[in-house]
């Protein structure tokens, strides 16, 4: 008889040994974004506990580094998120909370945040608030910079810090090596295709839109079987004057139905990790965007099967 997994531990399914780069993972784009006081500031829904729960596994939090006049609080509050110049009214440290308490009701999981700096700063100054910040929850966090197997990142967040080193931009680890700066991303300040030691990444948000678009995701879906030795990540949202809401409500249907017949001889396939925005604008059936993500699995341990959305968490939404 069949183990079922369902959303919120769904990676209890997965084998030990897998690695994050061969682990298929649905994610969201600014993770944060729920609130829209400016024009196309909004690209989320649910909050991150509820993400997680629905089976999200990969985070995009942008934080600036203290809150100032755009968030309405007073100075020295530090890592407010941030879509642009909009405060989402959320902090960084809370993320954490939520994430840590996910991890203690479900420790089979493991979460890969992108940490970024919304605006350009200082790096130094940056990495050394996060690290205060964390110091408490330290045994949560992976900051290793080496991609982990689920043996040595399950119960912990994983960290993604978004770092180009050939333009300068984003945060650094410590050159005393006190810090290994967890897995080092360039690929978030490159309009287009881009790849270092740990990525491959296409996070086109300009450079393509609508069905162009869809034809680059599609891409790096088939690319990421083979591209065992980088993780992919593969974003789905892009900008453009229609705003995140009607972008992924074309988006995200399109790729839906492509992987309902995407490599129909082998389910178990690797597709990297898809960040999307509005988590659950196609519904919450087995058929789901994220649904369909989190089936198709090169790691999958014999006797597991994924059952889709927690019953429990339909019947609490409702």
């Amino acid at each position: 008889m069949a183990n079922t997994t369902w959303s919120n531990n769904w990676m209890s399914g997965i084998d030990d040994n897998a690695r994050l780069s061969e682990i298929s993972i649905p994610g969201t784009h600014d993770s944060c974004a729920r609130f829209n006081s400016a024009p196309n500031t909004q690209t989320q829904w649910f909050s991150i506990i509820q993400l997680l729960n629905r089976g999200v596994r990969f985070l995009d939090i942008r934080c600036r580094y203290v809150a100032n006049g755009e968030s309405g609080r007073t100075q020295n509050i530090y890592f407010p998120i941030h879509h642009s110049s909009v405060f989402q009214n959320i902090f960084f440290e809370e993320v954490q909370a939520q994430c840590i308490a996910f991890l203690n009701e479900n420790p089979t999981e493991t979460i890969v945040m992108n940490v970024q700096m919304e605006y350009d700063g200082n790096g130094d100054q940056f990495r050394n608030k996060f690290l205060e910040i964390i110091e408490p929850c330290k045994s949560y966090w992976y900051t290793q910079s080496s991609i982990p197997t689920l043996t040595n990142c399950r119960k912990k967040i994983v960290l993604v810090r978004a770092y180009d080193s050939a333009a300068g931009k984003g945060w650094t680890k410590k050159t005393d090596g006190t810090f290994d700066g967890g897995l080092e991303w360039n690929g978030f300040n490159i309009d287009g295709e881009s790849s270092n030691g740990t990525f491959s990444t296409q996070n086109g948000w300009n450079a393509w839109h609508g069905t162009e678009k869809g034809q680059e995701v599609i891409k790096y879906i088939k690319s990421a079987a083979t591209e065992t030795a980088h993780i992919t990540l593969n974003f789905a949202s892009y900008a453009s004057d229609s705003g995140p809401g009607p972008n992924a409500g074309g988006m995200n249907p399109m790729l839906q139905n492509y992987l309902q017949t995407y490599n129909p001889q082998s389910w178990a396939i690797n597709l990297g990790v898809i960040p999307i925005d509005f988590a659950g604008n196609t519904g919450d059936s087995g058929k789901s965007l994220e649904n369909l993500i989190i089936e198709r699995q090169a790691k999958q341990r014999p006797g597991f099967s994924y059952g889709g959305i927690a019953p429990w968490l339909l019947t609490e939404s409702k």
